[in-house]
């Protein structure tokens, strides 16, 4: 039988290790079972919280301190890199079997790249890189992994990304920026998957706004309309027109439409709510508005 004594020590010894700190348990008697399984668990507890995945996780939550993360992740100023961040949010919540992990550790090099799991649907894939890459090289890396994670995780999947955080100390920001960019592209752009921090126009302006102000601009501009009420061929018309600047032949053209049934659509349009889209203000404001609808409807 194994002397608890010994086996006390031998995890105070490794406890230090793992702390840096210097431990005493005083007690003249001889330590029980218990307390033998609570020092256990708390080694296992502290490797978890020290490990570097741990660290970087809760250094981007905000929960560890930069000068702490510095500590324990950065031991010399050339460790210190630029890193490209990129955002997965998974349509399904992800399982142990599900082999999304797998496939993203394929895609990078392991030995400069952290895949962190952040909740039951999302993944951070941090990618430190020797140099900065443009904004375009990262939208077709984003675009890679959605197609990647399709064909070889067969797991459906938006990804978000930001401009690189040049050192340590901008990781945070970068990262509020793909969570930022990741609900404001799937309340907004819900045909898209591919959503860039950078280019999300109004939809980054409407985000921002809060719901009471959202209501009282629907009541007491457009009051009385519902965009719930419109079917999907009215509001895809809607869509197409605002993406083609207002101008009918383009519009007409990108719908496979007749200008003339085009034209019919929208004087329907103007018949019950009022608004006339080839009017510039009366479009501002049902653009503006549609998103409003959205972002309510989101909550």
């Amino acid at each position: 039988m194994s002397d608890p004594n010994k086996k006390l020590n031998s995890l105070i010894l490794k406890l230090q290790k793992e702390t840096g700190l210097k431990l005493t348990i005083a007690s003249d008697k001889d330590p029980d079972q218990e307390t033998l399984d609570k020092l256990e668990h708390l080694i296992s507890q502290v490797k978890t919280t020290s490990s570097k995945s741990s660290v970087l996780s809760g250094y981007l939550n905000g929960v560890i301190s930069e000068s702490e993360a510095r500590q324990l992740l950065i031991r010399k100023a050339s460790d210190e890199k630029p890193a490209e961040l990129f955002l997965l949010h998974f349509d399904n919540k992800l399982d142990e079997d599900s082999g999304v992990l797998s496939v993203l550790s394929e895609l990078f090099d392991t030995s400069t790249t952290e895949i962190l799991r952040m909740d039951d649907n999302e993944v951070l894939v941090l990618h430190f890189r020797h140099k900065e890459h443009d904004i375009s090289e990262l939208e077709e890396t984003a675009g890679y992994l959605v197609d990647t994670m399709n064909t070889e995780a067969l797991a459906s999947v938006s990804v978000s990304y930001d401009s690189m955080a040049l050192d340590f100390s901008e990781l945070p920001l970068t990262y509020r920026h793909l969570k930022a960019a990741m609900k404001i592209g799937r309340t907004f752009r819900t045909s898209e998957r591919i959503f860039g921090y950078h280019s999300l126009g109004l939809g980054k302006l409407i985000s921002s706004i809060s719901n009471e102000s959202a209501r009282e601009f629907l009541e007491e501009e457009l009051p009385g309309i519902d965009f719930r009420q419109f079917d999907s061929e009215t509001m895809n018309t809607i869509e197409v027109f605002f993406a083609s600047g207002l101008n009918i032949a383009e519009a007409a053209r990108a719908l496979y439409l007749h200008r003339n049934t085009l034209v019919y659509r929208l004087d329907k349009f103007k018949k019950t709510t009022g608004c006339d889209l080839q009017n510039f203000d009366d479009a501002v404001k049902i653009r503006i508005g549609m998103l409003l609808s959205q972002k309510l409807n989101q909550e």
